[in-house]
């Protein structure tokens, strides 16, 4: 799947509050991390094409790894055949 794609499904998984991230205040790295999560988040920036009227993500963050790495961990979890009512179900 395309890199636009995996955002483009993340934030919509985030928008309608389906994602869960775990948080301990006492597990320094767990703080580390969600905060490094976070950073990476916020550093993404939607494009529009002028001429495609195309939306792309942009990073402005030094790294996205952890983010695209959610944005996988996500669209592998959409693909998943469930019938909980999860992501494949089309609840997000």
């Amino acid at each position: 799947k395309s890199r636009n794609r995996l955002l483009s499904t993340l934030k919509i998984v985030i928008g309608n509050r389906k994602l869960i991230i775990p948080y301990n205040k006492e597990d320094f790295n767990v703080i580390r991390l969600a905060q490094e999560l976070t950073y990476q988040l916020v550093g993404f920036r939607e494009d529009k094409s002028g001429k495609s009227g195309m939306t792309t993500y942009l990073s402005t963050a030094s790294h996205d790894d952890i983010a695209i790495a959610l944005a996988l961990a996500v669209s592998g979890a959409m693909e998943q055949n469930t019938d909980v009512g999860g992501f494949a179900s089309g609840n997000y």
